[in-house]
């Protein structure tokens, strides 16, 4: 069995960006920690992202 792929907490916005950087800097054909390395970027960039309470809620609807 492969051995298993630790995937970094990204917390601060800080982090992110390093993260960011360490990933465009990778070697893609030695590199075993692209995969993890890009979900916690995936992960902590939609943690980011506002919650919205309805999805199919029209911007400006709310003014009419």
């Amino acid at each position: 069995m492969a051995d298993a792929q630790v995937r970094p907490v990204l917390h601060t916005l800080q982090e992110v960006d390093e993260a960011v950087r360490r990933y465009n800097a990778t070697d893609w054909q030695t590199e075993e920690e692209s995969l993890p390395l890009w979900q916690a970027i995936r992960d902590a960039s939609l943690e980011q992202l506002p919650s919205q309470k309805d999805p199919f809620k029209v911007p400006g609807e709310d003014s009419y």
